[in-house]
């Protein structure tokens, strides 16, 4: 996930770029800069809400009822499980870096 704001040159207009894997674009519309900042700084999570057409296939009387049905699923959030954070908050290193099991090696 990431999030962009960039000033135009020609005409100083500022535009907002984001990016967050598993969102539509649609839920994209309702997440802003200070959304990012406040996931990001405060550790928290923002959740989004979708709605999918679905078919049940229980019985052979309701094979072909369509209803619309609501699903909720963490959109944003600060925790990287694929990513080690230096003691700086911004800087991280892959998971088998050299360098993380010499830092454990020192704290031991």
């Amino acid at each position: 996930m990431y999030n962009m704001i960039k000033q135009n040159k020609i005409d100083r207009k500022l535009k907002e770029t984001k990016k967050a894997k598993g969102v539509k674009k649609s839920e994209m519309k309702n997440i802003n800069y200070e959304t990012f900042k406040d996931v990001l700084l405060n550790c928290t999570q923002h959740k989004v809400d979708y709605y999918k057409l679905q078919t049940s296939n229980t019985k052979p009387e309701d094979k072909h009822k369509i209803h619309l049905k609501k699903f909720t699923k963490k959109g944003l959030s600060c925790f990287d499980d694929k990513r080690y954070i230096l003691s700086d908050g911004i800087h991280t290193l892959p998971y088998g870096n050299e360098k993380i099991k010499l830092k454990m090696n020192w704290m031991k």
